[in-house]
Formats: C-alpha cells, sequence, structure tokens
C-alpha cells in the first residue's frame, strides 16, 4: 500500500513500500555525506579569488580534486552555496559588479514575444512545478519570472522550452532568498558547462546534445538503438524532455539534484552519462515496447519514481563505458553539422514557401 511522503524539497511523493526502503536509504546515506563536507567550504573561499577574475569557475585542479566527493554527492543543506561556487557563478556575478541582476529583471526592454514566451512557458498546463508549495505562492512566481527575463536579457539567444523548469529547480533548491544566485547559478550552467561550444545558445545547444545521445545510444546500447529503430524512431524521440529539461520534469527532486551536483562541475558530457544510464537502466521495457507512444509513457511512469540516485549514477559513471573527451568532442562536431544543415534545409522550405505566396 502506498503512503504520502514528501522529500527533502517539499515536492509529494506516492511511494510504495519498496520506494520507501529507497528513499530512507538515500536520507541516511546524505546525512553520512554531510561530515565529508566539512572542510569543502571553507576550501572553496579560500581559492574562489583565484580564479575570480574569469567566469570559468573553478580551476581544473580543484575540479578533480573536488569530482569524487562531488558524484558522491553534496549534502542538501550544502548545496546551495556549492552549486553557486562551484559552477563559476560567483566569479560570474563579482565580474558582473553589483546591480547588473536587479537591472536586467524586469520586463522593460524584453521584446514583446519573449515576454509571451515567458507567460506561456509559465502558465499552468505547461510549468510542472506549480504543484511546489514555492510556485502556489505569487512571491515564488515572479522570482521564478524575474530570473527568466533577466536570463533573456543577459542572453537573449539563451532561451529554449524547458528553461523555465530549470530556473523554478534552482529556485527550489537554492531558496528563495537566493534568487540573483540562482539566476547567475543558471547561467553558468548553460553557458560555461552546458553550451560553450556555441555561446550559450539554448535552443541550437540541446539540438546538438540530443543528436549526440543519439549517436552515442547507437555505439554503447546497440540493442536499444535496434529495437528503436524497428519501431521506426529513436531515443530522443521517446525521450524529448529529458535533456531539455536537465531531468528536472523526468526523475525525482532528490535525484535531479545528484545529476546537477555533477553537472555544475563537470558540465555536458554528465548529460550524456544520465540519458545513457536510463536507457540501459530500462533496456527490457525498452526492448519489449510494439508503439513509440507507449515506450515513452512507461519511460515516463518509472523514470518518475526511481529513486535509487546510486544504482542510477553508478551506472552513469562506470556502467556506459569510457567516453573521451576528444571522442565526445568529435561527436558533438558532427551532430553540429547535422543541426546546421537541417535549419538550412528549414530556412530553404521556408524561403520557397514565402517566393510561391508571391
Amino acid at each position: 500500500m502506498a503512503s504520502q511522503l514528501k522529500d527533502a524539497y517539499g515536492f509529494a511523493l506516492l511511494a510504495t513500500g519498496e520506494d520507501q526502503r529507497l528513499l530512507q536509504a538515500s536520507w541516511a546515506a546524505a546525512k553520512k555525506r554531510a561530515d565529508s563536507w566539512s572542510a569543502v567550504s571553507k576550501q572553496l573561499r579560500s581559492t574562489s579569488s583565484s580564479c575570480s577574475d574569469t567566469a570559468s569557475g573553478p580551476d581544473q585542479r580543484r575540479s578533480l580534486a573536488l569530482k569524487p566527493l562531488v558524484r558522491r554527492g553534496i549534502p542538501f543543506e550544502l548545496r546551495p552555496t556549492q552549486w553557486f561556487q562551484l559552477s563559476g557563478a560567483a566569479a560570474r556575478q563579482a565580474a558582473a559588479g553589483s546591480g547588473y541582476y536587479d537591472k536586467l529583471s524586469g520586463i522593460n526592454g524584453l521584446p514583446v514575444n519573449m515576454l509571451l514566451q515567458v507567460s506561456e512557458d509559465l502558465s499552468p498546463g505547461i510549468f510542472q512545478f506549480r504543484i511546489h508549495p514555492l510556485f502556489k505562492k505569487q512571491e515564488g512566481m515572479d522570482a521564478v519570472r524575474r530570473i527568466l527575463c533577466g536570463y533573456l536579457q543577459h542572453n537573449p539567444a539563451g532561451y529554449f522550452r524547458g528553461l523555465a523548469h530549470i530556473a523554478g529547480f534552482l529556485l527550489i533548491v537554492m531558496g528563495l532568498d537566493s534568487e540573483q544566485q540562482a539566476f547567475w547559478t543558471l547561467a553558468a550552467l548553460l553557458e560555461d558547462k552546458l553550451f560553450p561550444y556555441c555561446s550559450g545558445q539554448g535552443a541550437y545547444g540541446i539540438k546538438v546534445e540530443l543528436r549526440v545521445l543519439d549517436t552515442l545510444v547507437a555505439k554503447k546500447l546497440p540493442k536499444v538503438a535496434s529495437h528503436l529503430a524497428k519501431l521506426e524512431t529513436n531515443s530522443t524521440a521517446v525521450t524529448p524532455s529529458w535533456l531539455s529539461s536537465l531531468f528536472t520534469t523526468t526523475l525525482p527532486a532528490e535525484v535531479t539534484a545528484r545529476i546537477f551536483d555533477c553537472l555544475l562541475l563537470e558540465g555536458s558530457k554528465v548529460l550524456q552519462r544520465v540519458g545513457l544510464a536510463l536507457l540501459k537502466h530500462y533496456e527490457t521495457s525498452i526492448c519489449a515496447a510494439s508503439h513509440p507512444a507507449q515506450l515513452r509513457k512507461v519511460l515516463d511512469s518509472r523514470a518518475a519514481r526511481l529513486y535509487d540516485a546510486e544504482s542510477l549514477l553508478n551506472t552513469a559513471f562506470k556502467g556506459v563505458g569510457a567516453m573521451p573527451t576528444a571522442v565526445i568532442a568529435g561527436v558533438r562536431s558532427a551532430a553540429a553539422a547535422a543541426v546546421d544543415a537541417q535549419m538550412e534545409e528549414q530556412r530553404r522550405r521556408l524561403e520557397l514557401i514565402v517566393c510561391r505566396t508571391h
């Protein structure tokens, strides 16, 4: 029999007995991790000044030293400050100077089409986090709207469908009183960690990463790729929101937070590893599906109740094989070329339609 629980971030959970066991084990492990992090905050503060003249975040040597610790999970109470530091957001805020966010966070200066996009993405039918206590209050909705409007003025090319959920999740984890820190963490995440190769162009970057995932599925999970081909679909068609929302609408919040721990330190390769791990985790179900719509429904349902972060991340970092940076760069370059070709073809078709109408 299922019973009602709430996770550490205030989301209601409908958990069965086995789900509760996994949740309790996860919470116990999180308490143990707190001791390992007792000196980390001091270390980050003492070294952050050495990289404060750039927006690139922690230097490579410090990142390598922290990687094993971060992969084991940042304690709940330390996440707001650690995400702000590890992502490079603190350095970005310092470089921008005081008052920068306040100037951006209003709606003045935003084109009407962008204002309409923000309003649509925060509407009840689309913004799934409206069920969260933070966004049942007007002050929560106002804060996430300010972050989105601010980011659109900071980086007009950075908007994409799913951004509202990412901003909302950062605000849930970091807290309403850390609105400005959440904004800078969003900027660092998108521009330094996920899409530095395309200057933070979010919609373009997501298209590229989706193609990268599909290529990696063919290489790493041939059974999955083969069955998807039989269904005349591919991995990104049955998992459309995984990467575009950075798993915030796919997995339980506490598992997503563990992914963000790694993502904010290590960058976009984490997205690919987690995507592969999820597909590997559900390989049997995928290969048993007879229709893409059925498969998508099954994946959404099962992922929403995947509470075992340890198992998922162990598969992501140890169970999908090596992913050398040079190899991923080559795959990404080919994916970007394919996206460019597709966009050019769409442009030509549109021009042809316009010419015919005249």
